[in-house]
């Protein structure tokens, strides 16, 4: 029986959060979930910014640039596949948050920390390869602009 006890001992134990923290957390999620409906909005003007670059590129500039319309189009549509995912995280993290406030539900606010976990997690990736890409290009102007020198 001291093994029950023992098991269920660090049951009480841990974080709590008091109504200061619930406070910045309710503000935090007014402002998250603002900003995830920003980001909804901008990411539609993106999609509908492809359309009408598709007929503009497709008809002014089909015959100097052959496709050219289309691969704007794929272009902004892979934008608006990306910038889906840390804006939808950003969503789920305000209305769960929301919820497990209203209702002091912790299986909610862990969802809530999950997806918010989620979209810094993303950016951090994202982040990582926008630096790759960045040193990749640094190194590689370096080494052609160092090799013009020599010739």
């Amino acid at each position: 029986m001291d093994f029950e006890k023992t098991l269920d001992s660090d049951l009480g134990a841990g974080l709590s959060i008091n109504s200061e923290s619930k406070g910045y957390l309710a503000e935090t999620a007014k402002w998250a979930k603002f900003l995830a409906i920003i980001g909804f909005f901008f990411m539609a003007i993106i999609i509908i910014g492809a359309i009408s670059m598709a007929f503009v590129m497709g008809s002014e500039f089909d015959d100097l640039f052959p496709g050219m319309g289309i691969m704007i189009v794929l272009l902004y549509i892979l934008m608006a596949g990306i910038y889906i995912f840390p804006i939808l995280y950003l969503y789920r993290f305000a209305t769960n948050m929301k919820g497990a406030i209203n209702s002091n539900d912790n299986m909610l606010a862990t969802e809530a920390f999950s997806n918010l976990k989620s979209h810094y997690k993303f950016f951090g990736i994202l982040m990582a390869i926008f630096l790759g890409i960045y040193a990749f290009i640094f190194i590689m102007t370096f080494i052609l602009g160092a090799g013009s020198f020599i010739f």
